[in-house]
């Protein structure tokens, strides 16, 4: 529903491309979810260096640290768990099969 609003309200708008490239209706490819990890590692990667700055630079608050290090393990978990390969597993990819070959039935039978 809220799509519908949005595509009448701002069709053509950089703000409706924007909408459908950030939430593409539950498809979601294996590059969208690698761009995703990946913007996760980066952040993780920012938090990585600024805690280590922190620890260099100065007079070290330890629950300012724990924090950032927080920050950094929290984006990290994330980036690491939709960089490794997606596998489904084999129950999931028999029934999906079990699915196409009966409408591969059913398209043949409808056609006669």
């Amino acid at each position: 529903m809220a799509s519908i609003v949005l595509e009448s309200r701002i069709s053509g708008t950089i703000l409706y491309r924007a909408a459908h490239f950030i939430l593409p209706e539950g498809i979601y490819t294996g590059e969208d979810m690698r761009v995703f990890a990946l913007m996760f590692a980066f952040i993780a990667l920012t938090l990585l260096v600024q805690f280590v700055l922190y620890l260099i630079i100065g007079p070290v608050d330890w629950r300012i640290a724990a924090l950032i290090f927080g920050g950094f393990v929290a984006c990290l978990l994330p980036a690491l768990l939709l960089l490794k390969p997606f596998e489904r597993p084999p129950e999931v990819e028999k029934r999906i099969e079990e699915r196409r070959r009966r409408a591969r039935e059913r398209f043949r039978g409808s056609g006669s």
